[in-house]
């Protein structure tokens, strides 16, 4: 190539030039994990003891026994497994650098295989191969009869019966044990449905039985007959005072219905109250409101209407100042 051609080259075949011109040596560069830190001789030293977990943990030579069965000689020699370990980690502290760093991944995967070791040989289970069974089934299963040996597979037959019907000793199943029996749920006999023909009972209408010889009767019609007495005692003691009037003038029922200590009670007086304007047995007198009046010889009126009242917690203690307001002006 001439000196023209060399100038007028590309930049890429410049380079390519200058690559061509480096050594290997040159060429070679340390790659590092972390931060540097460390010396070529820190850094051999650190091999080496790693390289020292390796021959440990690929010859086996540490301690195997349980702990406080080991003999005084091995205890200073021989390192145990878990020592092994933990030097290995306090190692790892000190890795920089790439080599290294595959040096501790192969110790790893010796520790890793070194414990699953340990736990197969911790449970002692008896293990079988294809040439332990395959013996042991010649043993048990070959015959000999007029000079000739030949494998009776009628006895496996019958042993391999066995097994399916019974559990091998030293075998545990995750879900429990394999013969446990069914409990059969007892099955419901089938009853003949009945028709209720019996009368249905409202709840304000249960029967309850009076003490002596008095009949049964509803839990209703003994609080509606229990207010009419009360009525009744009212009203007669209304006619003995006005006396001289010609007519008795209705009684307050405030007085009666209204409960002051009780808004649930005042609210049953009223509804019993309203079975007794139903039945005919007691009238409202319009021109005195909410007033009412019994009709002579406690007869049936002859027309009668019921009406809905709106009575809540408000309305009840306007009554019960009402009231109280009443029996203030009478006393004074």
């Amino acid at each position: 190539m001439s000196n023209d051609t060399a100038m007028h080259a590309s930049p890429e075949v410049k380079r390519a030039q200058k690559r061509a011109n480096k050594s290997s040596s040159q060429r070679r560069t340390k790659r590092k994990v972390f931060d540097e830190g460390q010396t070529d001789e820190e850094r051999r030293l650190l091999r080496v003891e790693q390289r020292n977990i390796h021959h440990v943990l690929a010859t086996g030579a540490y301690r195997t026994r349980q702990r406080g069965q080991e003999t005084q000689e091995e205890e200073e020699d021989r390192p145990t497994l878990e020592g092994v370990r933990d030097t290995n980690n306090e190692l790892f502290q000190h890795v920089s650098y790439t080599r290294e760093l595959v040096l501790d991944a192969d110790n790893v995967v010796l520790l890793t295989n070194n414990y699953a070791k340990q736990v197969e040989q911790s449970v002692q289970v008896p293990r079988y191969d294809a040439i332990k069974v395959i013996s042991a089934l010649k043993k048990q299963c070959t015959m000999r009869k007029d000079g000739n040996t030949f494998f009776d597979w009628a006895t496996l037959g019958v042993q391999t019966g066995v097994c399916y019907n019974a559990v091998p000793s030293k075998v545990v199943f995750a879900a429990g044990k394999y013969e446990v029996g069914i409990a059969a749920k007892p099955k419901k006999a089938r009853e003949a449905k009945v028709k209720d023909t019996s009368e249905a009972v409202r709840p304000d209408e249960e029967k309850v039985v009076a003490k002596g010889d008095k009949a049964t009767m509803s839990v209703a019609d003994t609080c509606v007959s229990n207010m009419r007495k009360r009525i009744t005692e009212k009203y007669n003691a209304n006619i003995s005072i006005k006396e001289g009037a010609p007519a008795p003038e209705p009684l307050d029922p405030l007085e009666i219905l209204l409960d002051p200590k009780s808004f649930t009670k005042t609210v049953e007086n009223f509804f019993y109250f309203s079975f007794l304007i139903k039945r005919g047995n007691v009238g409202v007198d319009k021109n005195w409101g909410i007033r009412y009046e019994m009709s002579k010889d406690n007869e049936p009126m002859g027309e009668h209407r019921q009406a809905f009242v709106h009575l809540n917690k408000k309305t009840w203690k306007r009554m019960c100042a009402e009231l109280e307001a009443r029996k203030q002006a009478v006393a004074s």
